[in-house]
């Protein structure tokens, strides 16, 4: 079971190539933008965790607009790569969906359906149709728990198209 802090961004290696008192060059980017991302949601400053947690969250692939807000339009047509992963230290991962219901306030629901628990809304975000997903930026996830968690958007990449 890993999570994000077995992936810290120190650890990874760079894009680009460096060799000794030499400029960085830049690898290629020959695949072409898919408009998804890969968002990562680390859960914010708790009575639990003081600092926050980068061992609890979510990774999970959706399409953004360009201003940083969940793209309904373009989830439909891709719905099928829009996965999510739960990490919870002590726990096992959870895999599952990002599935937008309809209902809920504003019309409609964005949710985590997870693999194990089929037809259930059991993670709903809190207005995340209103959110945008940008580091640094804080979302609340309602946890199949019915306790409502705050996490804090720690990283936003591009997702190849393939």
């Amino acid at each position: 079971m890993m999570d994000r802090a077995d992936f810290e961004t120190s650890e990874l290696p760079s894009a680009g190539v460096t060799l000794k008192d030499e400029k960085p060059v830049e690898a290629p980017n020959t695949l072409p933008d898919s408009g998804l991302r890969l968002i990562t949601l680390d859960l914010a400053r708790c009575a639990d965790f003081p600092t926050g947690s980068v061992r609890h969250g979510y990774s999970f692939v959706a399409p953004l607009t360009a201003d940083g807000h969940l793209d309904a339009g373009a989830w439909h047509e891709q719905r099928h790569r829009c996965y999510v992963r739960r990490f919870w230290a002590g726990e096992p991962d959870r895999i599952g969906h990002l599935v937008h219901r309809r209902g809920g306030s504003g019309g409609a629901t964005w949710c985590f359906e997870y693999n194990d628990v089929i037809g259930t809304e059991a993670e709903a975000g809190h207005h995340l149709q209103q959110h945008r997903f940008v580091p640094g930026e804080y979302v609340s996830i309602l946890q199949d728990d019915e306790e409502l968690k705050t996490f804090k958007v720690g990283d936003v990449r591009k997702v190849c198209a393939r």
